[in-house]
């Protein structure tokens, strides 16, 4: 008896990859060298699209993902940075320690 093919779409959608900058940088040199897209998605194991969007971009450096607000304002990190400075022990002190001890808050 031949089983039954599942017709439900998949609970997420399939998650795609960011090219990486040294594949930006290759897929950039491949296509100064006159290869086309398929071929250069090809050789990266990425999409065509993925290929010349990589292509078309003003920058070869990717954009930092932006969707975690960070955790500490600018004020907190300075003064992390100065009580971190201000010794040979607190230079020492694990991440731990420092967010069990001076830094609760």
């Amino acid at each position: 008896m031949p089983e039954a093919l599942s017709t439900e779409a998949p609970s997420t959608p399939p998650h795609h990859r960011y090219l990486s900058r040294d594949e930006i940088i290759e897929a950039h040199a491949l296509h100064r060298a006159g290869h086309s897209y398929m071929f250069i998605a090809n050789q990266l194991n990425c999409t065509r699209r993925q290929v010349g969007y990589a292509i078309t971009r003003s920058s070869v450096t990717p954009k930092k993902c932006s969707d975690h607000p960070p955790r500490l304002t600018n004020t907190q990190v300075d003064e992390l940075e100065a009580y971190i400075r201000s010794s040979h022990n607190t230079r020492q002190m694990s991440y731990l320690q420092l967010a069990q001890g001076p830094f609760e808050h």
